[in-house]
């Protein structure tokens, strides 16, 4: 098939969304299906199989944040700009928009012609919702843009069941594939030399890492983690917290508050890292960490710990629920003084650390291996050829 991809985020770079796409492509681009992959003007080009990427016009700024902000609109203006010469040029058997590059496809439908698939990574809504001030008030009419686009659309796929369920309730008679992304990983195993060598890095020698590995909006809880950490420090002098992620600023930002806490030499920021250069760090980890704090969707980051082979906290949330249960995972409430329990009883308890640890890396090989993604991508496009098939016929 010949597949117009849109997403509306910058690509590539190491986070949620675009890590996403970068699956799809490589599995869609593996079987044969010749993909345009139409993104935003910013983000670092990377090689895919069966696959070109193509960039809207250079807009006024040089960065786009997770989330909505004022840039969103004008990327998104771009994107349908971009998208309506593409489909005037080209014969495209389907057109797979990513979160609302479905909006844009359900209002020009009567232009481009051929069908189109929403892929729900998120629900624009809620993420409004949950932000708060002036964007809350964008909510209901993301809401009405959102229920047109599944109704209209081809099909829906979504990357979890909070998110199934939005989708069913919102358009009942569109068919919904569920397809949870897969850990982020090389497969590869280092040598406790090499972990051994990370820690003296990153002055980590003889200590126990608890790591967290994500952006720092504030919906994930760094901040929460960051109070519940300087809770246990003083008991634990052998603990050390890594933070993976984080733009400059925001980094700043979490090093002033680490100051204030009097815990900054046992924090060490990472910065943003290459996926490829992350596993190392997951490995060498004692305890990960999701301080999550609102939100649905379950976090892409999820399915990497839980290949990783260390114990997971998480707060006991919806959000990481749906993935996760007490048999794989130490589930705490989103607060300061429950979460730091929680890093004192996986530090003080190894048999707990190392059962946590392998019950979920049972569940990620059995439920959430690339392989077992790559046959779900496979099984959603044969749906989708066959439904050509019968709407040409």
């Amino acid at each position: 098939m010949k597949i117009l991809l849109i997403a509306p985020q910058p690509f590539f770079i190491n986070r949620g969304t675009p890590l996403a796409v970068r699956n799809l492509c490589r599995v869609l681009g593996g079987c044969g299906h010749r993909i345009d992959l139409l993104t935003a003007h910013v983000g670092q080009n990377i090689q895919l199989p069966n696959s070109t990427i193509i960039r809207t016009r250079r807009l006024p700024f040089k960065s786009i944040g997770a989330g909505f902000s004022w840039k969103k609109p004008l990327l998104d203006i771009a994107i349908a700009l971009k998208m309506l010469a593409l489909v005037r040029k080209n014969n495209y058997d389907v057109i797979h928009c990513v979160e609302e590059s479905a909006y844009i496809a359900s209002l020009l439908k009567w232009i481009i012609g051929s069908p189109y698939i929403c892929d729900v990574d998120s629900s624009i809504p809620c993420q409004l919702k949950e932000k708060g001030g002036l964007s809350s008030l964008l909510a209901p009419l993301a809401g009405i843009f959102e229920k047109r686009a599944l109704r209209k659309s081809l099909c829906a796929i979504t990357v979890c069941r909070a998110l199934t369920n939005i989708v069913k309730k919102a358009a009942p008679e569109t068919k919904v594939f569920q397809l949870e992304d897969p850990p982020i990983s090389d497969d590869r195993r280092y040598t406790e030399s090499e972990l051994n060598s990370l820690k003296e890095k990153i002055g980590a020698e003889n200590k126990k890492i608890v790591l967290y590995m994500g952006n720092f909006e504030s919906y994930q809880g760094v901040e929460l983690l960051l109070h519940a950490f300087a809770g246990i420090a003083g008991s634990f002098s052998n603990a050390m917290l890594v933070l993976i992620g984080g733009t400059p600023a925001a980094v700043h930002e979490k090093q002033l508050l680490a100051q204030k806490l009097s815990i900054d030499h046992r924090v060490h920021f990472t910065g943003l890292l290459p996926p490829e250069e992350t596993t190392i760090y997951l490995q060498a980890a004692d305890i990960l960490v999701s301080p999550r704090t609102k939100g649905e969707n379950t976090p892409m980051k999820i399915y990497t710990y839980m290949a990783a082979g260390s114990a997971i906290l998480a707060t006991d949330m919806f959000t990481h629920t749906q993935v996760l249960d007490h048999e794989s995972a130490l589930l705490t409430p989103p607060e300061e003084g429950p979460m730091a329990k929680g890093l004192e009883k996986l530090l003080n308890d190894d048999t707990l650390v190392n059962r946590l640890a392998a019950r979920a890396l049972e569940i990620v090989n059995e439920k959430y291996s690339f392989p077992a993604y790559t046959q779900k991508v496979k099984k959603i496009y044969q749906w989708v050829e066959n439904q050509s098939r019968k709407n040409s016929g």
